[in-house]
């Protein structure tokens, strides 16, 4: 990290599961601050269909480093 760049940090949570409305891991992630102590947080829902919880977090991760 360079000077004067900002920390990012990604939290994920998968979307609800096992016929569940809600995943609670993911609600904790909804109510996380947009930055905390200084770091930006970046939230991310990701999928509960094999292979594409990867996909979607390796798309993410790209974006960002294009910003």
């Amino acid at each position: 990290m360079k000077g004067g760049d900002i920390l990012k940090v990604l939290v994920t949570g998968f979307e609800p599961f096992g016929g569940e409305a809600i995943n609670p891991a993911l609600e904790g992630v909804k109510m996380l601050k947009e930055e905390i102590l200084g770091a930006e947080i970046l939230k991310l829902e990701l999928p509960t269909v094999f292979m594409k919880s990867k996909e979607i977090l390796e798309m993410a991760l790209e974006e960002d480093r294009q910003i």
